[in-house]
């Protein structure tokens, strides 16, 4: 099911996989990126989800504010609401690959599982041998 689609960026949430899926295929300017963290926020509550999929092969560097907002306010938002298990399909330009290598090292600080993959069918089999319920509750960042 469609979430949110803006300039660059998609979201769908699985249902039967209980997966959310974000689309990156370029830049993605400031207003949509956040309007899509935002979606991907209600949908993981909407849903009681904890996994999300990251398809980051398209993803080009993000604006250094927009860098900042995720990672002080949105990430610590969605790791209280119950995300607990991201799978990542890394960019293929080597900035985008940085901001990713950047997000990993604060996700974690949160509490959330990371894997890397070259292949969306293995993050799938990975997000799903996830369990769904039972997570301890998320960590802050001081």
């Amino acid at each position: 099911m469609l979430v949110f689609h803006a300039q660059n960026i998609r979201l769908h949430w699985l249902s039967k996989e209980r997966v959310l899926v974000k689309t990156c295929t370029g830049y993605v300017p400031s207003d949509g990126l956040r309007q899509a963290c935002e979606a991907a926020l209600g949908c993981l509550e909407q849903n009681k989800g904890n996994k999300v999929l990251s398809d980051n092969r398209g993803l080009v560097p993000t604006a250094q504010a927009d860098l900042t907002w995720i990672e002080r306010d949105w990430a610590p938002r969605m790791a209280a609401a119950g995300w607990r298990y991201w799978a990542v399909l890394e960019p293929t330009t080597a900035l985008g690959a940085m901001n990713v290598r950047r997000w990993v090292a604060i996700y974690r600080e949160l509490g959330i599982a990371i894997e890397a993959f070259q292949d969306a069918g293995e993050a799938i089999v990975w997000l799903q041998r996830q369990p769904d319920d039972g997570v301890e509750p998320a960590r802050r960042l001081p």
